[in-house]
């Protein structure tokens, strides 16, 4: 399930539920209905990299290339990153 990845990497990353909400502008309510109905979208997992200080990509399974990278700043509606 998409929710328990986003909980161990918080928990990865020494950060919690409650701040990843308040950071996408949220209530905690919500992100847990998300995990009800685990229905992260592409864009909170873009702002979940940045807020973790990672990088979501596509890497190449033979190859180990990463040969995609999502940036929270040029993938996101601007609107949502400031």
């Amino acid at each position: 399930m998409k929710y328990t990845k986003v909980s161990a990497l918080l928990r990865l990353r020494d950060k919690t539920l409650s701040s990843f909400a308040a950071y996408l502008g949220v209530s905690r309510q919500q992100i847990a209905n998300k995990k009800r109905k685990d229905s992260f979208t592409v864009d909170e997992f873009i702002r979940l990299a940045d807020f973790t200080d990672t990088t979501l990509c596509f890497v190449d399974n033979k190859t180990g290339e990463i040969l995609m990278k999502f940036d929270a700043k040029e993938d996101v509606a601007r609107n949502l990153v400031e």
